[in-house]
């Protein structure tokens, strides 16, 4: 019999590991919780062997756990959940089932149980002639942009120990296209080689249960990959999970759940999210577009010159596993203030950006700077002039040409304006009056609408309730007043509530159907009415 004393990290628990041999000549290891020695029927369950077999009592397993403690434990373990980077007495290193890889070689008495495997002992660093003929293919199996997008996103998710120091949010990466435009390619062939990350491990996030998703998030801080988003076949429910769980992954939030003990136990997202499939988030959800960068990819945007790349890098996947390797040797050496210095010197590249979408440009830029710490160990061309390409994608994909994303007040008028147009919109001069250039909406017969359509049609956006909507249309200065306009009909005068809107904000949203340019007076509004 042999043993070693574990230290259970994550559960702050102590653990065991025996190898057992049988009278049969087999070797059987068990690993678990000190806990095992304190019922015999646990212990049982622990050996788990027609081989092994305890035929003692309560006395018995006590006094052989103390016989265990005095003449075998020499060994200790620290054991981790899931792969993860860690910082051990000022020394990064990054935890695999088969070790801790430091930058000075591996450590066995630290390892890692669960997660993926990732089984990178074995390889080799790229070599410099190799990374020359990579880089021809590796910036071409799509357009410039999206490449930088996903491979700074891909590098800078591994920095998940720096940037936790720092209090720095990960953004999350969502490949998007359509049947056969190469999305599931990319995640498994480039992002999955590079990550050295097992084919089978990626997961249809449609088919994983909340709970597994949250326990799988949790499992260590390598990133984790799911293809098959397809958020219009799930139900409302799964949906909302799924919502909640990516915008608290942002913020690397603690999800507590109960056992059967009454115990809470805490899972902490840690881990960056990658994701490939048909459709964008439903309802263009703001608050996850703002901590995502979004890659569309399209059958017909790409060339042969990209598909023979895509091809020879298929053909090629050691190099990238190799790449992989050699971004991980870099980044275990690169400390804090070196990562907090590149991203504060990438700041100033991005002034057009701001908030999330700003965090996650520089996110992506400081990716791309370690990829050039490490061609310039190889003695390589750096990358240079790349950040306007990255900044043109997030404008493109995230603030769709915009300043700032759409809010939900936005959403929701633009869709509105879109009803008008399409001749849905019901007795919109009841709805819409305009005076002097000003601009009156009645929101409540708005929202109604809005509403009614959502329920017949379906909209691709969250409709706010009226006063939700009211109040953060106040709070964003489109509605600046409320006013009481007075009409005079058939039956006598009336006297009907409407909001004021800030008629430059609408027209700035190119609201033409609500806000024409030309704005003009509406004839059934009285000249005389008091305001």
């Amino acid at each position: 019999m042999k043993s070693s004393r574990i230290i259970l990290v994550d559960k702050q628990q102590e653990g065991i590991k025996l190898i057992l041999k049988s009278s049969s000549g087999e070797i059987f290891e068990r690993t678990g919780e000190v806990s095992v020695f304190h019922d015999v029927k646990t212990f049982k369950n622990f050996l788990g062997s027609m081989d092994i077999t305890f035929k003692g009592g309560l006395q018995d397993l006590t006094n052989l756990k103390i016989w265990i403690n005095n003449y075998f434990t020499f060994n200790i373990e620290e054991i981790h959940d899931g792969i993860k980077f860690i910082n051990k007495n000022n020394t990064l290193m990054l935890v695999t089932n088969n070790g801790a890889i430091c930058s000075n070689g591996i450590d066995t008495t630290i390892k890692s149980v669960a997660g993926v495997d990732i089984n990178i002992n074995n390889l080799e660093f790229i070599t410099a002639l190799n990374m020359k003929e990579l880089f021809q293919h590796l910036f071409n199996f799509t357009s410039k942009e999206k490449v930088l997008c996903i491979l700074g996103t891909v590098v800078n998710n591994l920095c998940i120990v720096q940037s936790k120091n720092l209090k720095i949010k990960g953004h999350h990466l969502l490949i998007v296209g359509e049947s056969g435009s190469g999305k599931s390619t990319i995640l498994k062939s480039i992002i999955g080689a590079i990550l050295n990350y097992p084919d089978e491990e990626i997961k249809s996030i449609g088919l994983i249960t909340n709970f597994a998703l949250i326990k799988t998030i949790s499992q260590g801080n390598y990133p984790v990959l799911f293809d098959e988003y397809k958020p219009t076949l799930l139900d409302k429910y799964k949906n909302e999970k799924l919502s909640e769980i990516f915008r608290n992954s942002y913020d690397r939030a603690t999800v507590s759940r109960g056992n059967k003990n009454l115990d809470n136990r805490n899972f902490v997202l840690n881990r960056p999210i990658i994701l490939a499939g048909e459709e964008s988030y439903k309802n263009s959800e703001t608050a996850l577009m703002e901590r995502s960068c979004i890659v569309y990819l399209s059958k017909q945007e790409r060339t042969k010159e990209q598909e023979f790349s895509m091809s020879w890098l298929q053909k090629n996947e050691i190099l990238l596993n190799n790449l992989g390797v050699s971004l991980i040797n870099t980044i275990l050496n690169l400390n804090v203030c070196e990562y907090n210095h590149l991203r504060e010197t990438l700041k100033q590249n991005f002034i057009s950006l701001k908030d999330r979408v700003l965090n996650t440009a520089i996110n992506i830029a400081t990716g791309i700077e370690v990829l050039n710490i490490l061609l310039k160990n190889l003695g390589l061309n750096e990358i240079k002039n790349y950040t306007d390409l990255i900044t043109k994608n997030i404008k493109l994909e995230i603030l769709e040409e915009r300043e700032n994303s759409l809010s939900q007040v936005e959403q929701m008028l633009i869709l509105y304006n879109q009803l008008i147009e399409d001749a849905r919109a019901e007795n919109v001069n009841e709805v819409i009056k305009i005076k002097d250039s000003n601009i009156y909406i009645k929101t409540s017969e708005m929202i109604n609408q809005i509403s009614e359509f959502n329920k017949k049609i379906g909209a691709d956006i969250i409709i706010l309730k009226l006063k939700d909507f009211k109040k953060q249309a106040k709070k964003s200065n489109y509605i600046i007043d409320t006013k009481y306009l007075h009409f005079d009909t058939d039956s006598g005068r009336k006297t009907i509530r409407y909001d004021l809107y800030d008629s430059k904000k609408l027209q700035k949203l190119n609201l033409n159907s609500i806000a024409p340019k030309d704005v003009l007076e509406i004839v059934d509004l009285n000249d005389t009415m008091p305001f």
